[in-house]
């Protein structure tokens, strides 16, 4: 059998031009000289062919393997740098959608930016939690802000913001038998606020307690100071229920009353609890008869903050004290003093009871949405990756705290908890990102407090005035 010759000159051409080609960062230049020099390296003459030298094949073996190599290795390796370039952290000064629904995962380009990738791979306990926290949560610098110019005792009850405009609903606490002021500030800036006009004939006698987005615009949800006028006159047993009054507004400045017969399923209802997703609004409310004690729940939904539909709650034994949206719905969490209970609904309207928490003798008072699960307060921390099973959170920064004595609040993407100098934040209310709280902000003790985060600021509320949080 014959051999067919083997082209050595050709072969050490295309395999010295297949080197030249290659991009290997740092080749040594004396690897690429060795390779140029095959096409003219020494050979030994054997009969009729030129054969290469034993060093020149070894050279050329090189060569190939360095070309396989380049072949092979050096896309891998652009893969894994361009996956290792985190992208900007983005800040919450950054531009804001137009309208941003209260619970919805909002774009990370305008969230509170998440924690930093590179993360130690064991935790350290922080001294004065005595739990594992990753030192590497971002910090909130806090600007306080005086209510006293705009009432007595106020006390945000709302905030939402939309477009650049920040806005907060209270109501000023009335004196010598005036009534209580509803109130509504804007903000451009989080710094200079201004009173948007509530002396019209809408907001007469309105107590203001929540304000959300909805599509188009916002949602204001209050109660007449004025109760219903009923027989009993005030007689013993007599339930002097008051009427629930909404407004919508497209700008945050001008506002539009929903008509009373769109909120006719709210007649002798008091809405305990109310949230804003991607599947519409959600509210828990207990019905009163105008005598007796026989209360019962009933659960509403809209798709625009207009028209309402609404149904029997089936576990109304015990109470719904706080709600939050989802993307998959909705959830809520309350109980009794004896035991903390959870729900979930996929349409708000159909509610089914989750497992109970083990947590003897508390209902959960607050809830909190991240992109990877929630988190829930009674006595210790509970979370849950989607509100039908939980478990209890033994990290949770605010464990032994007890009552809401920290704010803790959510947009669907993040979950943060506040308590003086320290701000704890989370996706799953499991792992827990620590970073500073400055100035730190009181204990709210037994006082009242609710905090938002909106896609610019942070708002945090205590009786007589704010704090903006801006993350940096």
């Amino acid at each position: 059998m014959s051999r067919t010759p083997i082209d050595i000159e050709l072969l050490e051409r295309r395999v010295a031009e297949g080197f030249s080609r290659a991009e290997l960062p740092g080749a040594p230049a004396g690897l690429r000289a060795e390779v140029a020099a095959l096409v003219s390296a020494p050979r030994v003459r054997s009969g009729r062919e030129w054969r290469p030298s034993s060093f020149t094949l070894m050279r050329l073996a090189v060569a190939v393997a360095v070309i396989a190599l380049v072949a092979v290795a050096l896309p891998a390796l652009r893969t894994q740098l361009d996956a290792g370039h985190a992208s900007p952290t983005p800040t919450l000064s950054e531009p804001v959608p137009t309208v941003v629904p209260s619970g919805t995962r909002i774009s990370p380009h305008t969230l509170v930016p998440s924690p930093t990738p590179a993360l130690p791979t064991t935790p350290s306990p922080f001294p004065s939690f005595n739990i594992p926290v990753l030192p590497d949560g971002p910090s909130i610098t806090w600007t306080p802000i005086s209510l006293d110019e705009f009432g007595t005792n106020v006390t945000a009850a709302g905030a939402a913001q939309l477009g650049g405009r920040i806005l907060v609903v209270a109501t000023a606490d009335g004196a010598n038998g005036v009534a209580s002021a509803p109130v509504i500030l804007s903000s451009t800036d989080g710094s200079a606020w201004q009173r948007v006009p509530t002396d019209g004939p809408d907001f007469k006698d309105a107590f203001l307690e929540r304000l959300m987005a909805i599509p188009g615009g916002l949602l204001l949800v209050g109660q007449s100071q004025t109760s219903y006028p009923i027989g009993c006159a005030g007689a013993a047993g007599c339930n002097p229920v008051s009427k629930t009054l909404m407004w919508t507004s497209s700008d945050g400045i001008s506002w539009k009353s929903v008509p009373a017969a769109k909120l006719s399923a709210f007649d002798r209802v008091w809405i305990t609890t109310m949230a804003s997703g991607p599947n519409g609004i959600s509210a828990f409310g207990t019905w009163f008869p105008m005598t007796g004690s026989a209360n019962k729940t009933f659960v509403f939904h809209s798709t625009d903050g207009i028209s309402w539909s609404f149904a029997r709650f089936p576990d109304d034994a015990y109470l719904a004290q706080t709600m939050a949206a989802t993307a998959a719905g909705f959830v809520s969490v309350g109980g009794d003093n004896a035991v903390g209970l959870a729900w979930y609904s996929s349409d708000g309207l159909t509610w089914k009871r989750a497992a109970s928490f083990s947590d003897g003798g508390c209902a959960a008072h607050s809830l909190a949405v991240g992109a990877q699960g929630m988190y829930a307060k009674c006595t210790r921390g509970w979370s849950s990756t989607d509100g039908r099973i939980w478990k209890e959170a033994a990290d949770s920064p605010d464990n032994g705290l007890s009552g809401p004595t920290a704010w803790t609040t959510g947009n669907g993407s993040e979950i943060l908890i506040v308590t003086g100098q320290d701000a704890f934040w989370s996706t799953d209310g499991e792992t827990w990102h620590l970073g500073k709280s400055t100035p730190g902000l009181p204990n709210l003790g037994s006082g009242s407090g609710s905090a938002w985060i909106l896609p610019s600021a942070i708002v945090v509320s205590y009786p007589g005035g704010l704090s903006i949080g801006r993350v940096g």
